[in-house]
């Protein structure tokens, strides 16, 4: 495992030369003139950490529906895929059109994005390839009535919620990293005072009736849902661009509410007092959006060892964020 940190950013380097040189040039070249296209435009969901209420992937056919009605005789498909099958449907060359995802979704054969709104970690030098449509958060959410100062991490396979702990100042008695679910239910027992949660569990606490306080994390988020256009079809490649253009739009950004989440670009409103202050709130350090689920498990390490107090893990966990 001390090799596999080692070389941690040595593999984000691969990841990212990799994406320029098999997938990143592919598009290069702005569509001038509106192509005629009528036909079936394929989106895969990908969920690889949890949402707020109700479906992401909903939320994008609702918004499909929309761009349809103004655009006569372009469908969009949208399909639901795992991290797994998304790896499994690459490596037989099987690709979407365009795809929405989460960090740790490896794929490739990314086209140049035009967007009038820049995310940072989906940038290969001053050119995008990802971007992100929708954001969820960490938040230290506090149980007033429980006595021991403990703490639980509640973690998925695509995220790091330890990095967020470990750049944190601030001590507890035990630390407790459980699933999403298991942290939840540990949590409203009673006996620990923290959970490292997320939106999940502040609409959780909330719709229970739960008494809690909360303070959004600003040093890390990881909890981006991304998107990439991978069509090699110029027409179709351009009616990806238009699509994504609606969801970054401030129309469809501001009912993110409906589903939970945040808009990564706009300080929309929101029906949560917490959700409200997070969306306020701009992290200071995240991952590139090219990040392997690997080299998510090798930061996962690193910041087990951060929290326990070695200054050398600290250190590589900066070299590694955005």
């Amino acid at each position: 495992m001390k090799a596999i940190r080692f070389v941690c950013g040595g593999l984000l380097g691969i990841v990212i030369i990799l994406s320029v040189v098999f997938g990143a040039t592919t598009h290069n070249k702005k569509i001038k003139d509106t192509p005629k296209y009528q036909g079936i435009i394929s989106l895969w969901q990908v969920d690889s950490f949890e949402g707020g209420v109700g479906s992401r992937k909903q939320f994008l056919m609702r918004e499909a529906v929309a761009f349809e009605k103004l655009n006569s005789g372009v469908l969009v498909m949208v399909s639901s895929q795992t991290p797994e099958s998304v790896k499994q449907k690459v490596e037989q060359g099987v690709y979407p059109d365009m795809i929405s995802f989460g960090l740790g979704t490896e794929i490739d054969n990314l086209n140049l994005l035009d967007c009038d709104k820049n995310f940072r970690a989906g940038m290969l030098g001053d050119k995008q390839y990802i971007s992100s449509w929708c954001k969820g958060g960490y938040f230290i959410i506090e149980n007033p009535s429980a006595k021991v100062n403990s703490i639980i991490v509640s973690k998925s396979d695509y995220n790091s919620p330890t990095t967020a702990l470990s750049l944190i100042k601030k001590e507890y008695l035990s630390t407790t990293i459980l699933s999403s679910k298991d942290a939840y239910y540990q949590f409203v027992l009673g006996r620990d005072r923290y959970l490292l949660g997320t939106q999940k569990d502040i609409l959780r606490l909330s719709n229970r009736g739960f008494e809690y306080i909360a303070t959004p994390i600003t040093e890390y988020n990881d909890m981006y849902q991304l998107f990439a256009i991978t069509s090699n079809n110029n027409e179709k490649a351009y009616y990806c661009q238009q699509f994504l253009n609606q969801l970054l739009s401030f129309e469809t950004q501001s009912k993110l509410k409906e589903i939970g989440m945040m808009s990564p670009y706009y300080e929309t409103s929101q029906d949560n007092e917490f959700l409200k202050e997070m969306q306020k709130q701009k992290e200071k350090y995240t991952l590139s959006a090219f990040t392997s689920k690997a080299e998510i498990e090798s930061l996962n390490e690193l910041s087990l060892k951060a929290i326990k107090g070695d200054e050398e893990s600290k250190n590589k966990i900066k070299n590694l964020l955005l």
